[in-house]
């Protein structure tokens, strides 16, 4: 299992925690509280760094959930 993030910051990475909270458990509460660091995220006038770090999160969720 991998998780790539792209469009937060300035360029893709990938979130280690989130593939091994994955692998154990493939659901949506598996990953809720993971904190996606905000010091090399993307902040400008659309999004600062913190809501980026907040969204990181809220997406893998809802992808995870999808594929339910």
């Amino acid at each position: 299992m991998r998780v790539a993030v792209t469009g937060a910051g300035p360029s893709v990475f990938r979130v280690p925690e989130m593939e091994a909270a994955l692998a154990k458990s493939f659901t949506p509460d598996a990953i809720k509280d993971i904190a996606i660091k905000d010091g090399n995220l993307n902040s400008d006038i659309h999004a600062s760094a913190e809501y980026r770090a907040h969204l990181v999160n809220v997406m893998a969720r809802r992808a995870v959930a999808a594929c339910a």
